[in-house]
């Protein structure tokens, strides 16, 4: 099959975060199956004519507001021109939501989550750049479902992000195939960050994210105020506010992300809105004890008590932090636990499931 994958950041750059890191790792498992992908992405710099899929914005346009319209807009036309060049074009999510509007095209639509749910949680602002943003981000929500409505194929990450589009849609024949991690590795290279922390004798915590308002970072950092001997470590947003007892590391690449998980005793994850994190599922195996807020994407791979813990606002949340470090046995306890929920994730197991979709929906439309 010769398949197009639709992203909006390059996922083989550094500003790859879950999704991208999902287009990549399936990318290169069809690759590897010889299936032949191109990907299509937003690009901030002149394109060099060596992809036809990678769509230059203006910088301009990214300072306003509307690269991902204008990504969605531009990419329609050329996919409209390329379409009979692809056995299956894969879209994700919104990147790309124009798409199943192309007669001809063959689409399977993945949804990471829902943009008309996450425009709820934003932050108010009168600034120009905010409204336009905001007015664009509903279309596109409005857009994502009515694309559901036309791919001929759809996947969930999550059951509770089915269960939203099934009910927008009317369809019921919305698959449900989770994203996927690697599994634990050593990480070989010394980082004195790393050295420093994993010797400072204090539990540490971890807070991962590039979005601080959905993710709650705020809300992390209350809650280890007045706690004793602990340290939150902070990656992926550069904070410009600093704490006593947090350890603010802004963007970090994924050799270091991946040390950090392996000397991290909790993963704190506050986030008021989540399809399915990745970040979470990469830190749960390598063993790091999940403290989450009670939302549909936590609740489906959280058992209470038993692989992690679910808290239902911030007072319960700073509680169970000063339970668990006055009886870090607990950690022990259930470290077990945490590494075997999230090895149910690896990609060996869930993208082979992918890949059958994909064949079945070629076949099905050959067959026509």
């Amino acid at each position: 099959m010769r398949i197009l994958e639709i992203s909006y950041r390059n996922p083989y750059g550094k500003n790859g975060a879950g999704v991208e890191s999902y287009i990549y790792k399936l990318a290169n498992f069809l690759k590897s199956n010889k299936n032949i992908v191109e990907i299509a992405y937003a690009s901030e710099n002149k394109i060099n004519g060596s992809s036809p899929m990678e769509v230059y914005i203006p910088k301009f346009v990214w300072k306003i507001g509307l690269a991902k319209f204008y990504y969605n807009l531009k990419l329609y036309f050329i996919v409209n021109k390329n379409k009979s060049a692809y056995d299956i074009i894969h879209i994700n999510g919104d990147n790309g939501s124009l798409i199943p509007f192309i007669k001809g095209a063959k689409t399977l639509m993945t949804l990471h989550g829902s943009i008309s749910e996450t425009l709820k949680l934003r932050t108010k602002s009168h600034s120009i750049k905010y409204i336009i943003s905001y007015i664009l981000d509903s279309i596109d929500g409005f857009f994502e479902i009515a694309s559901c409505r036309k791919s001929q194929m759809v996947i969930s990450v999550s059951e509770h992000t089915a269960r939203f589009f099934k009910e927008k849609t009317g369809r019921n024949d919305i698959n449900v195939i989770n994203t996927c991690i690697e599994p634990p590795y050593k990480i070989n290279k010394n980082f004195d960050i790393i050295d420093e922390l994993k010797n400072s004798g204090r539990t540490l915590l971890l807070w991962v994210g590039r979005d601080p308002v959905r993710k709650g970072l705020n809300i992390a950092k209350r809650a280890i105020k007045g706690i004793d001997n602990i340290t939150l470590i902070t990656a992926g947003y550069n904070d410009e506010n600093p704490q006593e007892n947090v350890v603010n590391l802004g963007y970090v690449d994924n050799d270091l992300l991946q040390a950090i998980y392996q000397i991290t005793d909790i993963i704190l994850f506050p986030s008021i809105n989540e399809g399915f994190s990745i970040g979470l599922l990469e830190a749960m195996s390598y063993g790091c004890i999940p403290v989450a807020f009670s939302i549909p994407s936590t609740n489906e791979l959280i058992k209470d008590g038993e692989n992690g813990f679910i808290v239902n606002n911030e007072d319960e949340l700073k509680q169970k932090l000063s339970w668990l470090v006055n009886n870090k046995y607990i950690i022990k306890q259930i470290r077990p636990n945490v590494i075997s929920r999230a090895s149910d994730y690896y990609c060996n197991k869930i993208l082979p499931g992918i890949y059958s979709l994909m064949e079945e929906l070629n076949q099905s439309q050959n067959h026509r």
